[in-house]
């Protein structure tokens, strides 16, 4: 089970994302969910079609937060510094 676009684990996702949004004060999206999902699936994915679905349910809000935050970090480390200026202060 390598699709992750397929329609019904979408809507598991999509559900997972509405279920941790009221959970939390946060907004919660599905792409969320989804970077969550793939960082579990990344070493190894799921053989069955229900073992994904719950793969998805199984998601904390802190699973979430923690992905959130390390695709975060990868894309400011990738990002260059100038466009950091307004936080850490620049020449103008």
């Amino acid at each position: 089970m390598s699709n992750s676009n397929h329609p019904q684990l979408k809507l598991a996702m999509v559900l997972k994302a509405h279920q941790l949004s009221k959970q939390s004060d946060s907004v919660i999206t599905v792409k969320d969910v989804h970077a969550c999902v793939l960082k579990k699936w990344k070493h190894e994915s799921p053989r069955r079609f229900h073992q994904a679905i719950f793969d998805v349910f199984d998601c904390s809000l802190n699973d979430v937060i923690q992905a959130v935050i390390k695709d975060s970090i990868k894309t400011a480390i990738k990002a260059p510094l100038s466009d950091y200026e307004d936080v850490i202060g620049g020449s103008k």
